[in-house]
């Protein structure tokens, strides 16, 4: 298991300061992935991402667009909390992102998410370097600093939808019966 590999991590500085390693949210087998970048104060302290603020907004926004829990996960190309000297939160560097490359791509390798989803610009570059094709939306941080940019949110989680939607299909022609007499 995920957890077992990676709880004695010392790659980076991070787990220096780390309450938890924060690994995923949601489930097992997703047919949507979304990939933040890196746990805040509140996910550092529960051990699961997108718990705080930024999280509700998140989960406001995958409900809206139809996605039911069990075919969602959510993760963090980051595993832990990247801090300030004055503990607050930062955006994670490259070389903590490349510490933690190995993680994410053994849950992408055993999750096989037909539709990945990076949450922000952090998340998207992440996944651009590891060549792997993502949908972009904003991080709901930036939407609730801005409020006004939550329509532009909304937009592109229409994208994830679609996308979400297009890949189900197959799975939803076969669960349909149709007779004809």
């Amino acid at each position: 298991m995920m957890t077992e590999s990676i709880a004695d991590c010392t790659r980076c500085p991070a787990h220096l300061t780390r309450k938890n390693i924060v690994i995923q949210r949601d489930g097992e087998k997703p047919v949507t992935l979304f990939v933040g970048e890196a746990p805040g104060a509140m996910e550092d302290k529960l051990g699961q991402p997108f718990v705080g603020p930024s999280g509700k907004l998140l989960d406001e926004e995958i409900s809206r667009i139809g996605i039911p829990p069990e075919h969602y996960a959510i993760t963090n190309a980051v595993k832990c909390r990247p801090v300030t000297k004055k503990g607050y939160n930062r955006a994670p560097t490259p070389e903590e992102i490349e510490h933690c490359r190995p993680f994410l791509q053994r849950q992408l390798d055993a999750m096989k998410p037909k539709v990945i989803v990076a949450v922000g610009r952090v998340a998207e570059r992440a996944l651009k370097n590891m060549g792997i094709g993502s949908i972009y939306v904003l991080h709901p941080a930036a939407v609730l600093r801005s409020p006004e940019l939550k329509a532009t949110m909304q937009q592109q989680m229409d994208k994830v939808k679609k996308a979400y939607h297009t890949a189900i299909a197959p799975a939803e022609r076969k669960a349909t019966i149709w007779w004809w007499w």
